[in-house]
C-alpha cells in the first residue's frame, strides 16, 4: 500500500483549498458589490438629473419649513439666488394667503400623510404672484414623526391663463365681444343671492334695431355683422365705465345701468343712445341708416331679476315698436322708482 502523505503537506493542501475559495469569493462578491454600486450611482444620477433639470420646482423642507435642498428651477421661479433659499424659510410665508390660513396650513400639513395637490399664489421677490400647483409628501421618523417635507411646486401661469380665456369666450360674444347673456344672469343674478339689501337704482334697457332684417336682406349677413360691431362700440362709448353693454342675439342688446340716480338721467341716457344708434353707418361703399326702439326698467339693485327685467323692458320695447318705434318707453308698475 502507498506511504500515507505527510501530516504537513495535508494541512498545506487543505489550506491553500481554502485560500483559493476565499479569493474566488471575494473576488465575486467585489465584483457583484461593483456592479452593484455602479448601478446604484446611475440610479443616483438618473435621479439627480431629473432632479435638476426638471421644469417643476422640487423643495426638501425639514419640520420648521426651512429648505434642506432645492433643484435650480425654484431660484428662477422666484427670483432668489441659492443662498437666500438653502438653510432658510420658504413656505408657507411665500404664500400669498392671510395668516390665518397659514396657520391652518401648517397644522394640515403635520396632521396628515396624504394630502391631495392644490392651488395657491407664490410671492416672488419682486412682489409679484405666480400661480403654483403644490403637490406634499411627508416623509416621516422611525417615530412616525415628520421628518421631511417634500414639495413638488409646479408653475400653472399658462394653464390658468387659458382657463381664463375660456371664461371669457363663455360669457362674451364672439362677434361683438361683447358680454353675453349668460355674463348678465351671472351678473346681476347670481351675485344677488344671499346679498346684503342695496337701495341703488339700476336701469335695465332692451334695445332692439327697427327693421334690421331689411339691412341683411338688402347689403347681405357680412354688413350686418359690420354694423352690429360698430353698434356695440358706440354703445359702449356712450356710456360710463360702470355700465354693461351685453348682446342677446341678433340684433338685440341690454344696456345695464348701474347706480343710475334718477329717471331723468336715464331718460337723457336713453335719448343719447337713440341719437346715437341712428347715426349713419358706411359699410364699403353703402351709407346706412338705422334707428332703434328702447325699453326700460327701473328698480332697485336688491329686486333684480334678470328674468323679469329682461322680461319687462322687453315689453316696453315691443311698445315702442307699435307706436312708430325709434324711441323709448319705459315699463311702469306700482312700486318702481
Amino acid at each position: 500500500s502507498p506511504a500515507p502523505l505527510p501530516s504537513n503537506f495535508t494541512r498545506w493542501f487543505i489550506q491553500s483549498i481554502y485560500i483559493s475559495l476565499a479569493a474566488v469569493y471575494i473576488w465575486r462578491a467585489d465584483t457583484v458589490i461593483n456592479r452593484s454600486l455602479a448601478k446604484s450611482k446611475a440610479t443616483a444620477d438618473r435621479f439627480l438629473a431629473l432632479f435638476r433639470h426638471t421644469t417643476d420646482c422640487v423643495v426638501v423642507f425639514n419640520p420648521e419649513w426651512q429648505v434642506m435642498m432645492a433643484n435650480p428651477r425654484i431660484f428662477d421661479l422666484l427670483g432668489y439666488t441659492e443662498d437666500e433659499v438653502i438653510g432658510h424659510r420658504m413656505l408657507p410665508e411665500k404664500l400669498s394667503a392671510t395668516p390665518q390660513e397659514i396657520a391652518d396650513y401648517q397644522q394640515q400639513v403635520k396632521s396628515e400623510r396624504n394630502i391631495p395637490p392644490f392651488e395657491q399664489m407664490l410671492l416672488q421677490k419682486d412682489g409679484s404672484e405666480v400661480p403654483v400647483e403644490i403637490s406634499i409628501t411627508i416623509v416621516p421618523d422611525n417615530k412616525g414623526n415628520p421628518e421631511q417635507i417634500q414639495c413638488v411646486l409646479r408653475d400653472i401661469t399658462d394653464r390658468k391663463a387659458y382657463e381664463k380665456h375660456l371664461k371669457y369666450q363663455a360669457l362674451h360674444d364672439p362677434l361683438t365681444d361683447l358680454p353675453n347673456r349668460a355674463y348678465f344672469e351671472d351678473r346681476y343674478q347670481t351675485s344677488q343671492l344671499g346679498g346684503e339689501k342695496n337701495e341703488d337704482l339700476v336701469a335695465i334697457m332692451f334695445l332692439d334695431l327697427d327693421d334690421f332684417k331689411n339691412v341683411n336682406d338688402q347689403y347681405g349677413h357680412l354688413a350686418g355683422d359690420k354694423i352690429l360691431i360698430q353698434i356695440g362700440s358706440r354703445l359702449k362709448g356712450s356710456l360710463r365705465e360702470s355700465d354693461t353693454v351685453v348682446r342677446i342675439g341678433g340684433d338685440e342688446f341690454l344696456i345695464v345701468l348701474d347706480n343710475a340716480a334718477s329717471k331723468t338721467s336715464v331718460e337723457r341716457v336713453a335719448e343719447k343712445i337713440i341719437r346715437v344708434i341712428s347715426q349713419p353707418y358706411q359699410i364699403d361703399d353703402h351709407q346706412i341708416k338705422l334707428t332703434a326702439s328702447l325699453g326700460i326698467r327701473i328698480t332697485r339693485r336688491c329686486d333684480l331679476d334678470p328674468i323679469d327685467l329682461i322680461s319687462s323692458s322687453d315689453q316696453a320695447m315691443y311698445k315702442v315698436k307699435e307706436l312708430g318705434k325709434n324711441d323709448y318707453l319705459f315699463f311702469e308698475v306700482e312700486g318702481d322708482n
